[in-house]
């Protein structure tokens, strides 16, 4: 899960971003934060990515020759792919059912 700082700097994160206040920010729920985050973030690398690459677009075609031809994505790199921390998922509902599924034996209810 999220630290307190962690939370604070996603939130921060996403009003920088996107022009939201905090206040609205701050109601929705950690599981809509963390997405967001994620694909905010994810936006980001895209942008950033394509920026790169017509920059590099210009520097093939300087350094490049018929002996030794310079594609893009040799400066560049691949661009950005999805990982399982952009993917939305389902999780649990109650910490019950997430400290189970994690091994933990919630204390007897006395």
């Amino acid at each position: 899960m999220l630290g307190e700082n962690n939370i604070n700097e996603s939130m921060v994160f996403i009003a920088r971003e996107t022009g939201w206040t905090l206040e609205y920010i701050r109601n929705l729920p950690l599981k809509t934060v963390r997405t967001l985050v994620n694909e905010i973030a994810y936006q980001k690398r895209v942008d950033e990515y394509k920026e790169a690459y017509n920059f590099a677009m210009v520097i093939c075609a300087l350094v490049s020759n018929r002996e030794h031809p310079v594609m893009p994505i040799d400066i560049v790199g691949e661009p950005p792919k999805r990982t399982k921390d952009n993917e939305i998922r389902e999780e649990p509902e109650d910490i019950w059912t997430l400290a189970q599924r994690e091994g933990i034996q919630p204390p007897p209810i006395t």
